[in-house]
């Protein structure tokens, strides 16, 4: 049976599965902090890991759409998204000093890499992700519209089922090809600011979320791996991993190839995981959930504070993180109504949000 979301519904597989999204972002940080051992991590978190949240957002945007209107459904999630974006940003000059001092063991090049941060839309660090969302809150009513015109349905009606997964690479791979070739400045002087590049290349991911929701029977195909995806995936990394002396442009499609072919194979794989094995809700999981954003918001600052202080390894120093970032939440942000609101993006009495 397929259960349709309401914007207040929750689906206890996709909680679960989200939190564990979120929490896997603290051991990346960790490893940009000076554990260069664990570069492994950096190719696991981006073969689907964002991706597959902003398909989860695009997911539960939908029906908020549908309740709220387009115009509604932009102020409310942006009123959700904005403080803790800010929030992040108030942090960005102490992080990005502590990340300074940790490397060089003092604050020389400070200004250089300030500018730098500046310049390349860097100084968002982690809080791009919710900045890309914005964008996506912005044009979500005109994405909905679409997915939803009868020409693309009749388009789409055309496609064999066993062809789904092909035609999602195709789809995925118009937007995340160009991203990767303006983000590298290949054609002339177009480097794009962070949160944009981030934007483009996982426009199709917020995309299918929507058209999820309004297509049950996609919703449930993506359960399942596409044995065509798989062997694509393949390829793609063959050509980014084997010296071929492809050109830049070839090895950048190539990458961009990889990396949504890698999302179709993985998230599917999570789906059915956490569909079988963790759909369920208990108090823990609640608690859990409701202190992703909280968790996501601070979890950089406490790395760098802890990596300072504390001599700690990768894996304990992203477990410290991660504790007091639930501990934070559960201790503080939900007992204050200004810091639930800077913190996570809600108001104390509001369920915990999926957008």
């Amino acid at each position: 049976m397929t259960v349709v979301p309401t914007s207040e519904a929750r689906i206890a597989y996709l909680d679960n599965l989200r939190f564990a999204l979120v929490a896997l972002v603290v051991p990346l940080h960790a490893y940009y902090i000076g554990f260069s051992e664990h570069r492994w991590i950096t190719v696991f978190h981006d073969s689907f890991h964002m991706a597959a949240l902003f398909l989860i957002s695009g997911y539960f945007a939908a029906p908020a759409v549908q309740k709220l209107g387009a115009s509604r459904f932009v102020t409310t999630r942006g009123r959700t998204l904005l403080p803790p974006l800010l929030f992040i940003l108030s942090l960005s000059l102490p992080t990005l000093a502590m990340h300074q001092y940790l490397k060089s063991g003092t604050l020389d090049g400070y200004a250089s890499a300030l500018s730098n941060a500046v310049a390349s839309g860097n100084i968002l660090l982690h809080g791009w992700f919710l900045a890309a969302l914005l964008v996506f809150v912005l044009i979500a009513g005109s994405i909905d519209t679409a997915i939803k015109s009868e020409r693309l349905r009749a388009l789409a009606s055309k496609v064999p089922s066993r062809y789904i997964g092909l035609a999602l690479v195709g789809i995925a791979f118009v937007t995340a090809w160009p991203a990767e070739i303006l983000w590298s400045g290949s054609v002339g002087p177009l480097a794009l600011p962070l949160f944009v590049y981030e934007a483009l290349r996982y426009f199709w991911a917020f995309a299918l979320g929507l058209a999820c929701w309004h297509a049950p029977a996609l919703f449930q195909a993506l359960h399942k791996i596409d044995p065509l995806v798989v062997l694509i995936a393949l390829i793609a990394w063959a050509l980014t991993l084997a010296p071929l002396g492809l050109s830049n442009a070839e090895w950048e499609a190539a990458w961009a190839l990889r990396r949504v072919t890698s999302a179709l194979v993985l998230i599917p794989a999570c789906l059915w995981l956490f569909r079988s094995v963790l759909n369920f809700e208990t108090r823990l999981t609640r608690a859990l959930s409701e202190a992703g954003m909280t968790v996501f918001v601070s979890q950089w600052a406490l790395l760098y504070v802890f990596a300072l202080t504390l001599p700690l390894g990768f894996w304990g120093l992203s477990a410290l993180a991660l504790v007091t970032g639930l501990a934070l939440h559960h201790l503080i942000v939900k007992r204050s109504s200004f810091a639930s609101k800077w913190i996570a993006g809600i108001r104390r009495a509001d369920p915990p949000s999926y957008a």
